[in-house]
């Protein structure tokens, strides 16, 4: 539901940078058969999106600011 509505309206409202649909429906995948499973982690699992200033390894990362369109973080540098 929420990947179609991004889908749907990303053209008109610019709300999603990068969509990383595959990734979301893996994991969605994974926590449906640990919850299968009776696995239950502590926080529920649910759909979220990150604002483009967080930098994550192997995925677009423009900071919001142009110039940066295709930037990719390949390696992250421990704090």
């Amino acid at each position: 539901m929420y990947l179609g509505r991004l889908k749907k309206y990303d053209s008109v409202l610019k709300f999603a940078v990068t969509l990383t649909e595959e990734r979301a429906l893996a994991q969605a995948k994974q926590a449906d058969a640990e919850i299968a499973a009776g696995k239950y982690r502590a926080a529920p699992r649910l759909p979220w999106g990150a604002k483009d200033l967080l930098a994550t390894k192997g995925i677009r990362t423009t900071w919001g600011a142009g110039g940066f369109e295709s930037q990719m973080i390949v390696k992250m540098q421990p704090l």
